[in-house]
């Protein structure tokens, strides 16, 4: 049976020796660390759920590689190893690429950065894919299993949420969890300066409701009362009626937080509709400008106020 090993490099590095000395290794930095290396990858598990079901998946995660770690994925003999890595973990991702190609096994690797710099990423492994992973998975694949990987894939439209799978949740095993991700939608229609999300993850989409209470059953069955990071990067940007996406959350029971641009204050129906007793703990307004973070529930009243002082900026044309 073919096998595909799924292998994020998760966690906080900090590899800066100025950021040190200024102090990022205050213990609220660790803490948060600590939770992100909780956080499942949700990109690797969407591809395991579209994965043919003659194909065996494992998952793989770990802050550091080390020769043990790749000894024991290469021990399973898997047709090909899909990575997965951001900028801070890109170094361990193109290390432990080429520890587990001296071993025989041939690797793929995906991602924002690889999406930003492929031709760098090609020379640590055999094949990069650039953009979403999922319009070109099977493809992937079906070469890994032929034995003719091509060097880039790069699907010719972006995934419809509509159609994404439910993630392999299952592939996380016995370790207890409490935190976990879940995308409502990809990309941002806004195309600010500093700001990658418009550019690299194609145009701006919005999952379906339906398909994102799935998700919020599938991780209760692991969780009762799970703590979700919403994977959004701007969760309101878009324009469709929130409120069963609130209903959703709220029936779930999920404790989750999220992100979003001072253009929230733009939103009476986010702000006037949001539940009175939401499961929000908190989320982040953030721009270029201005306003750091804000727990919601307790300081409702104050933000209203701030939103009205806040002098809107234009609204960015798409690039």
């Amino acid at each position: 049976m073919p096998h595909v090993a799924l292998v994020p490099l998760v966690g906080l590095r900090i590899r800066e020796t100025e950021l040190l000395e200024l102090g990022v290794t205050l213990p609220g930095l660790r803490q948060r660390g600590a939770a992100i290396a909780q956080l499942p990858a949700l990109g690797l598990l969407t591809l395991a759920g579209m994965t043919p079901p003659d194909w065996m998946c494992s998952y793989h995660e770990a802050c550091r590689w080390d020769d043990a770690w790749a000894d024991a994925i290469a021990a399973q003999r898997p047709t090909v190893a899909a990575l997965s890595a951001l900028t801070a973990s890109i170094e361990d991702a193109y290390r432990f690429s080429a520890a587990l190609r001296r071993r025989g096994i041939r690797t793929v690797i995906g991602g924002l950065h690889v999406t930003a710099c492929p031709d760098e990423a090609l020379a640590h492994c055999d094949a990069v894919v650039i953009g979403d992973g999922e319009p070109v998975w099977h493809e992937i694949l079906a070469d890994a299993q032929a034995g003719v990987l091509k060097p880039c894939y790069r699907g010719r439209q972006p995934l419809n949420l509509a159609r994404a799978p439910l993630p392999r949740f299952d592939l996380l095993g016995t370790r207890k969890r409490t935190r976990f991700t879940l995308q409502t939608q990809r990309g941002c229609p806004l195309a600010c300066d500093f700001c990658a999300a418009s550019r690299l993850l194609g145009p701006f989409r919005e999952k379906p409701v339906a398909n994102i209470a799935a998700e919020l059953a599938a991780i209760r069955v692991f969780e009762r009362r799970p703590v979700i990071e919403l994977a959004d990067d701007n969760t309101f940007a878009g324009s469709r009626d929130v409120q069963p996406l609130f209903k959703a959350l709220a029936h779930s029971g999920a404790r989750y937080f999220t992100e979003a641009d001072w253009r929230i204050g733009e939103r009476p129906d986010v702000l006037n509709g949001w539940p009175r007793r939401v499961a929000c703990r908190c989320w982040w307004a953030s721009s270029r400008w201005c306003f750091g973070t804000a727990a919601w529930a307790r300081n409702r009243r104050n933000l209203d106020a701030s939103w009205t002082r806040c002098k809107p900026f234009k609204r960015p044309a798409w690039p």
